[in-house]
């Protein structure tokens, strides 16, 4: 009877355990290299430079547009070199 109770006593303390503790409390990171789902930091960090770069030559050309830089004056009626 004695046996019993403490094997009672034992699984009720493992159930314990288990359940504060968890089965896998000691998680690991099975993909530790990736940033996002599919990229690594390094491809996160060239993207997010490709995009900055992209949008620097798009602002110049658009401020080129704007201050009308982009052609020569039609203000004259002599022919203007190319």
């Amino acid at each position: 009877m004695r046996t019993r109770k403490l094997a009672v006593s034992a699984l009720a303390l493992l159930t314990a355990a288990t359940l504060l503790g968890g089965c896998g409390s000691t998680r690991e990171d099975l993909t530790p290299e990736l940033m996002t789902l599919s990229q690594r930091r390094v491809d996160v960090s060239n993207t997010i430079d490709l995009t900055w770069d992209t949008n620097a030559r798009a602002m110049w050309h658009d401020l080129s547009l704007l201050a009308l830089t982009d052609r020569p004056s039609r203000l004259t009626n002599a022919p203007v070199p190319h």
